[in-house]
């Protein structure tokens, strides 16, 4: 007769992974929620006065959970000058209260005035 515990490793396997599956799903799920309310107009209207200080805040697009701590967001916009519309993609990994992002994607055909910035999160 076989050893037991390879036994039961063989058996519960599939119902961990399978567990194990489902805290992830919980988890950023959870992730998900929190970083939508968090990335409101506000946070959004911060992120776009950092990287292009002329531009005019249209809406705060879709956020996409990439772990508990880090999320991307997209900003639409205005230019200033050029009234043409872009949006910037926008990678906030959130620290403690603050949050720390960086560009992901710019359509603007002028460079953002700084590639990363960071917004205190105790304030908004």
């Amino acid at each position: 007769m076989p050893p037991l515990r390879p036994r039961l490793l063989c058996v519960a396997s599939p119902f961990l992974g399978s567990l194990l599956f489902v805290v992830a799903l919980a988890v950023s799920g959870c992730a998900q929620q929190r970083f939508e309310g968090l990335f409101d107009e506000t946070l959004a209207r911060k992120a776009l006065s950092c990287l292009h200080p002329n531009g005019e805040f249209q809406s705060a697009g879709e956020v996409h959970a990439e772990s508990s701590e880090a999320f991307t967001g997209t900003i639409f916009w205005k230019g200033g000058v050029t009234e043409n519309r872009y949006y910037t993609r926008v990678r906030f990994a959130i620290v403690g209260n603050t949050a720390e992002l960086s560009v992901v994607e710019d359509t603007s055909i002028l460079p953002a005035l700084n590639d990363a910035c960071k917004i205190d999160l105790a304030g908004s």
